[in-house]
């Protein structure tokens, strides 16, 4: 495990992840989320994304892949997110998150 210590300004990190229909498949086992938008071609067909669209916190699952795997990585758990979505992903689509240490308050750890 890291400490304080090994991570400074300007360090970063990704993680890239194509998204399979399978991932929704298992998404949607896990929460119950059979929103047609995300499961069901002829209803998304008929919507404003003209197919379906993953759920949103299936892509912004991969922030916890990165406080867990990368920066800071084992052993670490983040607290808080705010998140806006800017476009849609779709099954098929990739999806990269990149973190970068900005500052360190040493004095909270």
């Amino acid at each position: 495990m890291k400490t304080i210590d090994d991570f400074a300004p300007g360090q970063r990190a990704s993680f890239t992840k194509t998204f399979t229909d399978d991932d929704v498949r298992r998404f949607v086992a896990i929460t119950g989320d059979v929103n047609p938008l995300h499961v069901d071609d002829a209803f998304a067909s008929q919507t404003r994304f003209g197919e379906r669209v993953l759920h949103g916190m299936l892509t912004a699952s991969l922030f916890s892949t990165m406080v867990g795997m990368f920066i800071p990585g084992t052993g670490a758990v983040y607290r808080s997110q705010t998140l806006t979505f800017l476009r849609p992903v779709h099954v098929g689509e990739t999806v990269t998150a990149h973190f970068v240490i900005r500052s360190i308050d040493r004095a909270k750890h």
